[in-house]
């Protein structure tokens, strides 16, 4: 019998203030990854080598982007999430203290796209991984304003880039990032671990159970349980940080591969059709926002109108992800819906970005696009919680940026060699259109796939117990 419990998150209070951290390391981490397009250009022109080739260094940075945040999550495990993200700022920077020195294209790989790819990844997985533990009922605002900061990056990093570039060099541009990124370290010192509380619960008459959360500490109790309580104490008895005592000692037990990946996720259909929807996000992430610039040079339009086409794209993404918080708390469940229009919308604004060729016309389709990705990035965050839970956030937001992730390593190459082909980017960008929209049209269908997946778990655990009453 359960005695006690974990309280809700605390929706305010120091929770504002870690969202503001989450925010200022969002806007660092964001700003290096969405604003990589200046860079591709700059590279492109510096070492001569072929878009293709070029293209990998944002590929592999992508990829062990996500892949470290599994290691991040471990590493939360072990020290908490402020050390981690310190970790992951100092580590960044030196990354790209060593990109500013390289003489070769494939020295790149390593420093900007190995590096300072896995600083980033370690300090992003713990700050968007924070939220959800100090809000509940505000989780979507919060989430919403604190995502914003990658909107934020977008536009001062974009706009800062190509200045830097113009003014230093893109060696002295990195040398500049590099100490700029130690911001990170500062976001870190704000997400305070929770007040240490013991709790038990009682479960038989000899043993309990020891329930601490990610930085080690013991969290708050709550005076009454309600049923919802209960199974909130289930879920997390399978966490790798929960172990079983007795009265006299707490065994400490926990899994170094369960910290990485919670396999358990991929039992879950509704899960994997998210992973699906993520593998059409990527795949459009990594044909439109990696060669977008290279788009606007090809069509005419000077390199440093290009970068204020993706500052303002980052200034819509800052307005648009506060307001697709708002919706999604206002939507409650069935923000899935907005979620699916974003994804559309994202395919739409590929579409015009191939047709409209004016200046004008580029700027409207920029703007639809910040509004895609946006709506996208915060929604998927909010659907994702909504219909796996918060208790496996972290593993699962890892995941997810993994898979699509991978599909951007591939993707990016490949439309870079459809652009060497074809001379224009036509054929890439169409592909990438038809993806999004069936991600959209797989959104759709998480509440039927959800609903039939708890359907068959009501008929298992009914025939379960039916079993058991006639053995006994």
């Amino acid at each position: 019998m359960v005695s006690s419990q974990l309280t809700q998150p605390l929706d305010g209070g120091w929770g504002w203030c870690v969202v503001f951290g989450t925010f200022l390391c969002l806007t660092v981490t964001m700003g290096v990854t969405f604003s990589y397009g200046v860079l591709f250009v700059a590279f492109v022109n510096a070492f001569g080598q072929s878009k293709s080739d070029t293209a990998w260094t944002g590929s592999i940075f992508t990829l062990v982007f996500v892949i470290s945040m599994s290691f991040g999550n471990a590493l939360r495990e072990k020290i908490g999430h402020r050390l981690t993200v310190i970790v992951g700022g100092v580590v960044a920077s030196i990354g790209l203290l060593t990109s500013s020195f390289a003489t070769h294209l494939h020295q790149l790989y390593f420093t900007y796209g190995v590096l300072v790819a896995v600083g980033c990844g370690m300090a992003t997985t713990c700050a968007l991984d924070i939220i959800p533990k100090y809000f509940k009922k505000r989780y979507p605002l919060a989430m919403g304003l604190a995502l914003s900061g990658s909107g934020v990056g977008q536009v001062v990093f974009s706009l800062s880039y190509q200045v830097m570039i113009n003014f230093y060099g893109w060696r002295g541009m990195l040398l500049i990032l590099s100490a700029f990124v130690l911001h990170i370290c500062v976001s870190g010192c704000l997400f305070r671990p929770l007040k240490p509380v013991r709790v038990e619960v009682h479960q038989t008459k000899d043993e309990v159970a020891c329930v601490t959360n990610a930085d080690n500490t013991y969290m708050q109790v709550a005076d009454t349980v309600t049923e919802e309580d209960s199974s909130h104490i289930t879920e997390m008895t399978r966490h790798p940080r929960i172990v079983q005592c007795n009265q006299k000692c707490c065994v400490y037990v926990k899994s170094f591969l369960a910290c990485i990946v919670d396999v358990s996720l991929l039992r879950k259909p509704v899960f994997l059709l998210h992973m699906l929807i993520s593998i059409c996000y990527g795949w459009n992430y990594g044909t439109v926002s990696l060669h977008m610039l290279k788009h606007t040079t090809d069509i005419g339009i000077d390199a440093n109108m290009g970068s204020y086409l993706l500052a303002l794209m980052g200034g819509v993404q800052l307005l648009v992800r506060p307001i697709s918080g708002a919706i999604g708390n206002l939507l409650n469940s069935r923000s899935y819906i907005a979620f699916s229009m974003s994804s559309m919308c994202c395919a739409v604004a590929t579409i015009g970005i191939i047709y409209l060729t004016s200046f004008a016309g580029q700027i409207f389709c920029y703007c639809m696009y910040g509004m895609g990705i946006a709506g996208f990035i915060t929604l998927n965050l909010i659907v994702l919680i909504q219909f796996n839970g918060r208790n496996r956030f972290g593993h699962a937001v890892s995941m997810l940026f993994q898979v699509s992730g991978i599909t951007t390593l591939l993707v990016s190459p490949f439309a870079g060699r459809l652009r060497d082909k074809y001379g224009v980017y036509t054929q890439a960008f169409w592909i990438a259109a038809a993806v999004s929209m069936l991600g959209s049209i797989l959104s759709l269908l998480l509440p039927v796939v959800d609903k039939l997946w708890n359907k068959r778990n009501a008929r298992h655990i009914t025939r379960t117990s039916a079993e058991n009453v006639y053995s006994e």
